[in-house]
């Protein structure tokens, strides 16, 4: 494809222009009815949405009481996990991070709930991974 062939656009205070190669804007029209949109009532949108099979269905009070509230404070970070683990995730298709997320906010809530082990208990509650070895290695004198 030749960058001839390639149409920029940029949306400025919610407009759309075509964008030319020497850096000139030219406004893009759009086709919708705005007045005809305007005047739909609210029957009227939701008969159309019940018919348009690739609507998503309206949400109602009952989906609002199920929805769960997004988390913004994320915080990026890299992790290393087993390859099945990743790829059992990554099956399930887009939003994997978001479902490894879940589970461990699963396991979070899951053990807030529990009074927290203590010395010994700590230990045996969470093990390690691995032990770290110390060095055979005698002290220089």
């Amino acid at each position: 494809m030749s960058k001839s062939n390639i149409t920029k656009a940029r949306l400025i205070d919610g407009r759309v222009y075509k964008e030319f190669p020497d850096g000139s804007l030219r406004l893009l029209k759009g086709r919708t009815d705005w007045k005809r949109v305007n005047a739909l009532t609210d029957e009227e949108i939701e008969a159309a949405v019940a018919s348009d099979p690739d609507a998503a269905p309206i949400a109602d009070e009952a989906w609002f009481a199920k929805a769960r509230r997004a988390h913004l404070n994320k915080e990026h970070i890299s992790i290393k996990l087993d390859a099945d683990i990743l790829a059992f995730f990554r099956s399930g298709g887009v939003g994997y991070q978001t479902r490894i997320n879940d589970v461990l906010r699963a396991f979070v809530e899951h053990e807030s709930a529990r009074p927290a082990p203590r010395g010994r208990a700590l230990a045996e509650a969470h093990p390690p991974a691995f032990k770290h070895r110390r060095s055979a290695r005698k002290p220089k004198a």
